[in-house]
């Protein structure tokens, strides 16, 4: 009898533990479909060219492109957070001179050159810049070198992970660099925390695996290296385990179905409009 009882101990354990995985999955996946669907409301793909910074935004930067939009980019930007001076507190000082600042500035331009899209491919739209944030000081310098680098404005949007309050100073300074903040609660913070309830921040098991860099090794660019270092990166050692459980779980996902249908429908007509306007646009001039 207390073989048999052992044995329903550790029967009942993994049957508990497979369960606990199997929603752990759902919960990932679920959650990362949320943001991106809150984030095509706000930020349509007629008027925007999503940019993922870093290895950080993995699965939302994959459920983008899942849903067949072409104007998708990942790049990757370790270290940009100190590329031209370091961070003492919320201030940035420099720290190399002028000649030493603008030859890294050359070559992070560069870099831009390899990963950003084309003048003419972006058709008008605007970058959008998502990032997952600790500090926000990396996303900070992404945005103003990418607007320098480009010579017009962009958007950026922060997806925070806040357990704090909302006078917390990383909040404060990227609402003065002009940046979106989305908050990533725990459920431990969201119980606790009113304010967070009151702005709609997503009840995230994401927050935690954001914290352990869940995503670093499912990347399309794998290695955390200098930005400066990234040449002829490989996808992570992860990327296609993460490929094919998240694509299992949009394929069975209804309202990520009816979600693709609809952003296609949109890009299409989008794409006739524009060259229906060029047309007529060409026309003129040939007359």
């Amino acid at each position: 009898m207390r073989k048999w009882s052992l044995f329903s101990v550790v029967f009942l354990s993994i049957i508990t533990f497979v369960s606990s995985y199997a929603s752990m999955l759902d919960d990932e996946y679920f959650e990362s479909r949320d943001i991106v669907l809150t984030l095509l409301n706000r930020f349509p793909p007629e008027k925007y060219f999503y940019v993922g910074l870093g290895r950080s935004p993995v699965p939302i930067m994959f459920l983008l492109e899942e849903l067949n939009l072409s104007n998708t980019a990942n790049i990757p930007l370790s270290g940009i957070s100190n590329m031209d001076g370091v961070w003492i507190g919320d201030q940035k000082v420099t720290v190399v001179s002028p000649e030493e600042l603008n030859a890294r500035r050359l070559k992070l331009f560069d870099h831009y050159r390899k990963f950003l899209p084309k003048l003419e491919t972006l058709k008008g739209r605007k970058i959008l810049l998502i990032d997952f944030v600790d500090s926000g000081k990396g996303l900070i310098n992404a945005k103003q070198t990418i607007e320098e680098y480009y010579n017009m404005s962009t958007e950026a949007v922060a997806l925070y992970i806040e357990e704090k309050r909302l006078d917390d100073p990383i909040v404060t300074q990227l609402v003065k660099n002009k940046i979106n903040v989305y908050y990533l609660a725990s459920w431990r913070s969201w119980l606790r925390n009113q304010d967070l309830r009151r702005l709609g921040g997503f009840t995230s098991f994401i927050h935690d695996l954001m914290k352990r860099s869940r995503y670093h090794l499912a990347a399309p660019y794998g290695e955390a290296i200098p930005w400066e270092d990234s040449i002829n990166l490989n996808p992570g050692i992860d990327r296609q385990n993460f490929v094919n459980r998240f694509r299992s779980k949009a394929l069975a996902d209804k309202y990520f179905i009816k979600a693709k249908e609809k952003y296609s429908r949109r890009m299409e007509q989008n794409t006739k409009i524009s060259c229906t306007s060029l047309f007529f646009a060409h026309s003129r001039f040939a007359q």
